[in-house]
């Protein structure tokens, strides 16, 4: 691992704690190559996080990289407080309606897992909802202005429901969106077998005077653990993430956590979240946790591979194919591989949806719309790689034949 990249994992550590400001301290004794930091830390979300801890090591940091990541800083606390204005008159809204919604990620995340409006830098909103109120929380957003992004009729919302999990709007503008969700997860990545725990199990937050619902301690860090795998575990935040929702665990949560991963045949996903968040964060993780992360072999390879390759910048993101691939092996058993398989396919997407609004008789036919879709997409991709392969060969084959026809040197 490089020395930046040590840098960027020491910030992405708790504040205040001493490991992490030690650790900051020894990496910036290290030659560092400041362009490459800031380079690395972008598509990771982690330059609130080195302000943060790179502020009082002021001295070791040339002063264009500390302006560049306190702007950085800036943007972002002044991007989630305005959506934090904008969450809070959403909720309101849906309250006035007597709808019940649960807040997660965003504005809501940064406070309470960081303490700091600055540091998660958020794209969007997520508001869960009771299923049966979906419908009436989608007016009440677009009476609000949002618009859903695609439009669809209600028969075409009937599909959505039944394949998918939200439904997203877009704010004039496009200044955010607002991801409304009916199930908190998409079956193929469901960490909870049955929800209705989930909303007793809810709390309450309080930010700029304002009370929030927001998910429990067990349900967040299954959420972050399943949000990090369709990551392919590469992305820092998404593991810090995972880091800072464990502080919050009691033994009880823990033992909820792996209950409900068992059920849903996810185990696996929990473990190699929870896994990194340790190795590469010394997140405080139960040891017999720790124990079966290194003892199942499927986990502890994929421990080490996403430990080699994460924040490595020769390391190219991966393409679907393979990112499913990946999650395939978070998955427990036989039947888990198979419902996998054969429901990622052939779960029609808002895209699908939207292209044609079929009677709610002959709804089954948009999983063939997504299967076309999806085949086209991939024999193109395809193309394009082949393109690409041609091309290299073919600059190679040139190379060689102008080196054959240069004059020999007398």
């Amino acid at each position: 691992m490089t020395h930046e990249a040590r840098l960027i994992l020491a910030c992405a550590r708790e504040a205040g704690n001493t490991a992490a400001s030690h650790l900051v301290g020894r990496a910036l004794q290290e030659p560092i190559d400041w362009e490459l930091v800031v380079r690395l830390a972008s598509p990771h979300r982690m330059k609130p996080f080195l302000h943060r801890h790179l502020s009082p090591h002021a001295g070791a940091v040339p002063p264009s990289v500390l302006d560049h990541l306190a702007a950085s800083y800036r943007d972002t606390a002044s991007r989630n407080l305005a959506v934090l204005v904008a969450l809070v008159r959403l909720t309101h809204s849906l309250r006035e309606a007597g709808i019940r919604a649960i807040t997660f990620k965003g504005p809501l995340t940064a406070h309470m897992a960081y303490g700091d409006l600055g540091l998660r830098q958020s794209t969007d909103l997520d508001i869960l909802v009771p299923e049966r109120d979906f419908s009436r929380a989608g007016r009440t957003l677009q009476d609000r202005g949002l618009t859903p992004l695609p439009p669809l009729s209600p028969r075409q919302l009937a599909a959505l429901r039944r394949y998918r999990n939200a439904w997203v709007f877009g704010s004039e503008g496009g200044s955010f969106h607002v991801d409304l969700h009916w199930r908190l997860l998409a079956d193929q990545l469901q960490l909870l077998p049955d929800e209705r725990g989930m909303w007793d199990r809810a709390v309450s937050a309080n930010l700029a005077g304002y009370r929030f619902e927001t998910l429990g301690p067990p349900d967040l860090l299954l959420y972050f653990c399943a949000r990090a795998a369709v990551d392919s575990w590469r992305a820092v935040f998404r593991i810090a993430d995972i880091s800072a929702a464990a502080r919050e665990l009691s033994p009880d949560d823990w033992h909820l956590v792996m209950e409900h991963a068992v059920k849903a045949g996810k185990s696996r996903m929990v473990l190699i979240g929870v896994g990194l968040a340790h190795e590469l964060l010394d997140a405080a993780i139960p040891e017999q946790l720790l124990r079966a992360s290194r003892g199942i072999t499927p986990v502890a390879r994929r421990i080490a591979a996403a430990r080699d390759e994460i924040l490595r910048p020769e390391c190219e993101i991966p393409g679907i194919v393979r990112r499913d691939l990946r999650l395939l092996g978070a998955l427990d058993s036989l039947p888990a591989h198979v419902h996998f398989f054969t429901s990622l396919p052939f779960s029609p997407g808002p895209r699908d949806i939207a292209l044609v609004d079929l009677p709610v008789r002959t709804a089954f036919l948009y999983r063939g719309i997504r299967v076309v879709r999806v085949t086209l997409k991939l024999f193109l991709m395809t193309m394009r790689a082949v393109v690409r392969a041609v091309r290299r060969v073919r600059d190679v084959t040139r190379f060689e034949d102008s080196k054959d026809q240069r004059p020999a040197r007398p």
